[in-house]
């Protein structure tokens, strides 16, 4: 996958057909370590993850609602997405918050190969760059100064709270149970407009 995402000749004409279609955001030339390179290898890393998580969980919604979706007259297509998807939907959003959360925490596959720069010159997708995880990953071990490990620090705490931010109003929205949590509560209705309860 690495070669084929750095220097396959797919790639190559993928590269040429953006570069085309979007100059702006995909010039031509670069070694293949960019910010574009970087995704698409964490869309393929995280497939496996959203992927089992969700087969299971439409596995184990029972048969006789897809059957008896099918008796009263529905589609197979239509008994797939109106029954079977909404009743297995606790699951598939975990499977989608796993795979985000593998994505957001991914370091060293993404250290390799997104080039490990701060300097933005463009806004192409083709451009190296860095991220939080590869940020930590490169320089804690070699920080020195107050300042510097304090800016890690706060590099992690940030990657805390975006954890936090995803978890926790999945979590409470799962159990159905975030209304009552936050119920009463004045302050807390910027946090219920923020996650879209009704």
């Amino acid at each position: 996958i690495f070669r084929t995402c750095r220097a396959g000749s797919g790639n190559a004409r993928l590269r040429q057909m953006l570069h085309n279609a979007f100059p702006a955001l995909f010039p031509s030339g670069g070694n293949g370590n960019s910010m574009l390179t970087a995704s698409v290898l964490l869309g393929m890393m995280i497939l496996p993850t959203i992927i089992g998580p969700t087969e299971s969980a439409l596995r184990s919604v029972s048969e006789s609602y897809y059957e008896g979706s099918l008796a009263l007259g529905a589609t197979k297509e239509r008994s797939i997405f109106v029954v079977m998807l909404p009743a297995a939907k606790s699951g598939i959003l975990a499977a989608v918050v796993l795979g985000i959360g593998r994505a957001i925490g991914e370091t060293m596959a993404v250290t390799f190969i997104i080039g490990n720069t701060y300097q933005l010159d463009s806004a192409s997708l083709y451009m190296p760059g860095n991220s939080i995880t590869s940020a930590l990953a490169n320089e804690f071990a070699e920080a020195e100064s107050g300042l510097h490990v304090a800016a890690l620090m706060e590099l992690g705490l940030i990657l805390f709270v975006l954890f936090s931010v995803l978890l926790v109003p999945v979590r409470y929205r799962a159990e159905g149970s975030i209304y009552e949590h936050l119920k009463g509560s004045a302050s807390a209705s910027w946090f219920m407009r923020l996650i879209s309860i009704k």
